[in-house]
């Protein structure tokens, strides 16, 4: 009975979080405490609770033998970089206190995976993310034409394209982003025609909140995640294209298909095709947008721990970055700053910073080195392993297509992901971390066994 109700928790539990949080801002709104915050307050009192209601259920069931394979012992890892960096902090509690939800979102990783049918978990938190992202993508595209039901704009929000429920474009296109790939999920896997072209229609309103959003690092990731699942696509279902094509006809349809791009390049003229590169670049990178984040690296670069392994804590970045301010702006490399910056006083030292606006610097800074190598060896395990079991796995026999169509879209969704985190913070957003931590658990579900060979 507690083993039922343990894992039951762990499923019921962790979708109740998924469909909540996202529109927790509609229970609640408090004058000038931003979207992001409410979720977060929301996030710790859920986690919390599936916790105890978990740890509940183990208590009254029979002791199992824990399993700790290359992703788990690289959590653990990483859980405790990140606490011996809050425990040397010269503020503690106020850094435990925003490491929380990361190590929060271990837990239900593990619980997750603990959880019995984990391969049955894809229908339907794809589904239940599915429904999720249509809804808040209509809002968002609404707000786009000028309909709004969170008066965020009338309490000094920074109100910039579309937001939904996340108060900034760029919260809404890191939820957005990986939820469009479990749409093209469904629009690959085998199923009836109505459910297909139903995905396909959910794929294209979650495309166009994402294009209004103008959320670039959310782009980027799109772009990388399409380009690497659409190579495994076709690479999975070469066979078919040379029993149509024959070997032969592969090759030509590959230099045809090249001369096309390289006859497109001529005729819009590689020399004005660069120059117009090179102005779209130069125009971005002289954007504030870029400016600011270039100025939140450089000034992340001078912080330094104490204990050199460690970091500053998690929440150090926000906490100390004035103090880092004033004394990188005396620095000859600053010179560029001021100029175009101006000075760093009065109203605009009320702002905070946030974050770093890269995951992996904002890792290094707060958690040290090795709580950056624990993230990357995480993920990078359960990527590149699920890429390494498509390509090598002999298609309809060790891997059919309903089989595929899941790694695709989790794997594309990660890449997403993992490319947003160089421009933005998507895994220290509460919505954000929480689909991120419930997709990694059902991608690591679906390569924790061997592949099972079927006889054909």
């Amino acid at each position: 009975m507690g083993d039922r109700l343990s894992r039951t928790a762990a499923v019921a539990g962790s979708l109740l979080l998924v469909a909540i949080i996202p529109f927790a801002p509609f229970f609640l709104r408090l004058p000038g405490v931003g979207p992001d915050r409410v979720e977060d307050f929301f996030l710790k009192i859920g986690l919390g609770a599936l916790f105890a209601l978990y740890a509940f259920g183990r208590m009254l069931s029979p002791p199992e033998r824990v399993r700790f394979d290359f992703p788990a012992i690289a959590l653990v890892i990483g859980a405790v970089f990140a606490v011996a960096s809050a425990a040397i902090s010269p503020a503690p509690l106020y850094s435990l206190n925003a490491a929380l939800p990361w190590l929060g979102g271990i837990g239900l990783y593990a619980m997750l995976l603990d959880a019995g049918g984990r391969r049955d978990l894809f229908p339907l938190v794809s589904g239940l993310l599915i429904l999720q992202g249509i809804l808040l993508s209509s809002y968002a595209i609404g707000q786009n034409y000028g309909f709004e039901m969170l008066p965020y704009h009338e309490e000094g929000m920074q109100k910039n394209w579309v937001i939904a429920t996340f108060g900034h474009p760029n919260f809404l296109g890191s939820f957005m982003g990986p939820v469009f790939f479990l749409a093209l999920g469904w629009v690959f896997r085998p199923a009836a025609g109505a459910l297909r072209v139903t995905a396909a229609l959910a794929a294209l309103v979650l495309g166009y909140a994402l294009f209004l959003a103008r959320a670039r690092g959310v782009w980027i990731g799109t772009a990388l995640g399409l380009a690497v699942t659409g190579a495994l696509l076709a690479y999975f279902h070469r066979g078919l294209f040379l029993r149509v094509l024959g070997p032969r006809g592969l090759w030509i349809a590959v230099v045809l298909a090249g001369a096309v791009l390289l006859a497109g390049v001529a005729a819009a003229g590689p020399t004005r095709l660069g120059q117009r590169i090179g102005q779209r670049l130069a125009r971005t990178l002289a954007s504030p947008q870029w400016e600011s984040r270039i100025y939140y690296w450089s000034v992340a670069s001078t912080m330094r721990s104490p204990t050199p392994p460690l970091g500053i804590g998690p929440g150090g970045f926000s906490r100390i970055f004035w103090d880092k301010a004033d004394e990188f702006q005396l620095e000859p490399r600053s010179r560029y700053y001021r100029r175009n910056l101006g000075a760093i006083s009065g109203d605009f030292r009320a702002l905070d910073p946030g974050h770093v606006h890269n995951d992996y610097l904002e890792f290094w800074v707060e958690r040290g080195i090795g709580g950056l190598l624990a993230h990357l060896a995480f993920v990078g395990y359960l990527g590149l392993l699920t890429f390494a079991r498509i390509v090598t796995a002999r298609p309809g026999v060790e891997l059919t297509s309903a089989e595929l169509a899941p790694r695709l879209a989790l794997l594309g969704a990660l890449i997403c992901t993992l490319a947003d985190s160089l421009l933005g913070f998507p895994l220290h957003l509460p919505c954000s971390l929480l689909l991120f931590w419930v997709l990694c658990a059902l991608l690591a579900s679906t390569i924790r066994e061997p592949i099972p060979c079927r006889v054909s």
